[in-house]
């Protein structure tokens, strides 16, 4: 990944998540490296968001073939600022899931350039879903 130059120079990259479509935009951090940020946050397949998981070398490289599990809170905190650091759109939409991050995000010391990048897309997140839950 590269960051862009300019506005003009700023292509979309739109990545197939189970929930459909994510179009990510890659951004200066802060961090000396681009991030994939995505402009909404997406579902995984269920049985993903518990699974053991190991992650591509290009994304975590030490030790190689460590496994985690998603069940656990800490290590799904650590999978997911590793993929959001580390990974391609294509990582994130694999490894991440929207609506645990949702639940995660205000509670969680994220990297820093992470937060202010992302949280339009959380901050959608919840407003859509706000909008689906019935009045009781």
């Amino acid at each position: 990944m590269r960051i862009p130059a300019s506005e003009e120079d700023d292509p979309a990259v739109v990545v197939d998540a189970w929930d459909g479509p994510v179009t990510f935009r890659i951004r200066a951090s802060g961090l000396n490296r681009p991030l994939a940020v995505p402009e909404r946050l997406w579902r995984v397949e269920p049985t993903s968001t518990t699974a053991v998981v190991t992650l591509p070398s290009h994304v975590f490289w030490s030790p190689a073939g460590a496994r985690f599990d998603l069940s656990d809170h800490r290590a799904r905190r650590l999978v997911y600022s590793t993929v959001m650091l580390e990974g391609r759109p294509e990582d994130v939409v694999d490894y991440i899931d929207g609506g645990l991050l949702n639940e995660m995000w205000d509670d969680e010391l994220w990297p820093r350039g992470i937060g202010n990048l992302w949280q339009p897309a959380v901050d959608a997140f919840r407003e859509t879903n706000a909008q689906r839950r019935p009045v009781l």
